[in-house]
């Protein structure tokens, strides 16, 4: 065999080679950066669930505090309606003792 096919065969020999093992580098790194997505999307996933979770408790207090607010202010009307009432009664038993003086 001739001393240049020789070259030949050992330039396209390495070539195939190298495309393998570059092939097999660029496929590990994206294995790499697809597993690191991954990790990422499943670590915001997490805190999306802890988030979404947060939001419904902090719900749940809202409406809570707008039930104890509502309950407050039918006391309050109900209070201040007696303490009407019992103003009124008294202006009236002060003008009876009026009278009776």
């Amino acid at each position: 065999m001739s001393e240049t096919f020789i070259f030949i065969l050992i330039a396209i020999i390495t070539g195939f080679v190298g495309a393998f093992i570059g092939s097999r580098i660029a496929g590990l790194k994206q294995k790499s950066e697809t597993g690191k997505l991954e990790a990422n999307l499943i670590h915001s996933k997490e805190e999306l669930s802890k988030i979404e979770e947060h939001l419904q408790v902090s719900n749940l207090d809202k409406e809570e505090l707008r039930n104890e607010k509502e309950g407050l202010n039918l006391e309050l009307t109900k209070r201040t309606s007696e303490l009407q009432n019992i103003n009124k009664r008294l202006q009236e038993q002060k003008a009876e003792v009026e009278k009776l003086n």
